[in-house]
């Protein structure tokens, strides 16, 4: 009876360990792609796992009444393991998402922190600094909200104006904007007022949003407040490293994207601290012919389709105020 029962219990053992080797061969092309590859730790790592094999194969073979193994149950056991497999997959994939993980992150840690009014002298919330710096500038933005690009190339370079369409001066086109003291322009892009915030620990951390001016031709100048959405810059950063990130080998780019996108957009627009401050922008760097300031153009016609009366308004009234003077 115990023969009988150790027998059984190798055999099971036996089953287990093959189909935990049949896993592992998900991960071998990955592990085979992988610069790091070594044969020699991959037994290593797994030497106990090797051992114990060995081990159950050598009960069997020396308890066997019929056979080492059954097919058939090594076949129900199999099948029952995928039915497992499927299931638990299904539930990780709706608990654990990189795309969406990101989105969050960037929500709770950047969007939540510069957008709303905290109550704070330094925290008067992000249409409060667009007011302030209309005043101090003498300017005005047609849209008082934060246009975040998503590009298709996860591309983000340090200055919008890189997506300038320069062979086509028809265009409009972007540029930071200056600093101006007692209406004269001065050298050097001027941000709106800093957020400061203390932050797991740090003390006073700053956050800094920049204002660009679209310049068109034969209209008005359109001032807006747009910046690339920085989880999309580090995930480029981490897709051209590959080699360092082995997880990351097989991972689908543009899934990953519509995930971001769209987790990040339904959270804006069920919290009240960033519904309607905040908006996404989808831009295909990819083609050649794209111009970024003619997207956001339309974006901005889209959400203010009064833009171009309101910059009106605020010319006549500019002129009106220097006649005074």
């Amino acid at each position: 009876m115990q023969t009988a029962i150790r027998q059984q219990i190798a055999r099971y053992l036996v089953y287990l360990i093959v189909i935990r080797m049949f896993q592992e061969l998900y991960s071998l092309p990955q592990l085979l792609r992988s610069q790091r590859f070594d044969w020699l730790s991959l037994v290593k790592d797994n030497k106990n796992t090797l051992v114990m094999l060995a081990a159950s194969f050598a009960v069997l073979w020396v308890t066997q009444t019929e056979k080492l193994i059954s097919v058939e149950e090594f076949t129900c056991l199999f099948v029952a393991f995928l039915i497992c497999q499927y299931f638990l997959k299904e539930r990780k994939s709706r608990t654990i998402n990189y795309g969406v993980g990101m989105a969050c992150s960037y929500f709770e840690g950047y969007l939540k922190l510069i957008i709303p009014n905290d109550g704070t002298q330094s925290g008067g919330g992000f249409e409060h600094k667009i007011q302030q710096y209309e005043a101090s500038q003498g300017v005005v933005f047609p849209v008082r909200m934060l246009l975040l690009v998503i590009t298709k190339s996860l591309f983000c370079p340090p200055d919008m104006n890189h997506f300038n369409n320069r062979n086509r001066p028809d265009l409009p086109y972007m540029e930071a904007m200056s600093r101006r003291v007692r209406r004269q322009s001065v050298p050097g892009p001027q941000p709106l007022t800093d957020v400061l915030r203390d932050v797991a620990g740090v003390k006073n951390r700053q956050y800094r949003n920049s204002p660009y001016k679209i310049y068109r031709r034969g209209r008005l100048p359109v001032c807006v407040i747009v910046e690339f959405a920085t989880p999309l810059h580090t995930l480029y950063q981490v897709l051209h490293n590959r080699d360092l990130y082995d997880e990351l080998c097989d991972v689908d780019q543009a899934e990953l994207m519509r995930d971001f996108c769209t987790q990040l957009q339904s959270t804006i627009e069920r919290s009240p601290d960033t519904r309607g401050r905040c908006t996404l922008i989808d831009f295909d760097d990819t083609d050649v012919n794209a111009n970024l300031a003619s997207v956001i153009l339309d974006k901005i016609a889209e959400l203010e389709p009064n833009f171009e009366e309101i910059l009106k308004l605020h010319e006549n009234n500019c002129s009106f105020d220097v006649l005074e003077l």
